[in-house]
């Protein structure tokens, strides 16, 4: 009926760029990336605003988070933050595990495929998959591949089992995302750089 239920402050930081991140939907959860407002993963109860958890030291990342399901069937919440990316339960907030990841600001969305996410960003436009599943630091178990050739923002897609993604440069990178063996590359048309994804 276009009623007012409710708001809430999610922290007053900012930065030259501004906050680009959705939130993202789960059961009865909003959680919202707050990294440039408080430096927080916040879930809120979509019908009261009440805060339900929050997770700490998310830095620098204009990316919204993903949820996927690992192998046995465990949800598991994605976020691609600078230096980590993070597995989280989305119910509870709790870490799942933690694996290293881009050294540098990230922007694209985590992209899963079963039970694979794909990770990319950075001023070095860097790109990696890491299985889900893990537990405690897992780096060493979990990380599958890394390429140092893709996107700073634009957010990588999949199709046909390989992983696509426009750099602003233009320049299309196409990987086959079990090895991480890069396909194609070809520059794209037009003068503009490119900041969405395909």
């Amino acid at each position: 009926e276009g009623n007012y239920l409710w708001q809430v402050d999610v922290g007053s930081g900012s930065d030259h760029f501004g906050s680009a991140a959705s939130p993202r939907l789960y059961e009865n959860l909003l959680i919202v990336n707050a990294s440039l407002e408080c430096g927080r993963l916040i879930a809120l109860d979509k019908f009261s605003g009440t805060v339900k958890w929050m997770f700490d030291n998310v830095m620098r990342t204009w990316s919204t988070p993903s949820i996927g399901k690992s192998k046995d069937g465990r949800t598991e919440l994605v976020m691609n933050q600078s230096f980590f990316v993070n597995g989280i339960d989305p119910l509870t907030g709790k870490k799942l595990w933690t694996v290293d990841g881009i050294q540098d600001y990230v922007v694209p969305i985590p992209v899963i495929h079963e039970d694979v996410v794909y990770i990319s960003g950075g001023k070095s436009s860097r790109i990696m998959a890491i299985q889900l599943g893990g537990s405690s630091d897992a780096t060493e178990s979990h990380k599958l591949w890394e390429s140092p050739l893709a996107a700073n923002v634009p957010s990588p897609i999949i199709h046909d089992n390989s992983l696509c993604v426009v750099g602003e440069n233009r320049i299309l990178q196409q990987y086959d995302i079990r090895s991480g063996k890069q396909i194609t590359k070809a520059r794209v048309g037009g003068k503009q750089r490119v900041f969405a994804p395909l």
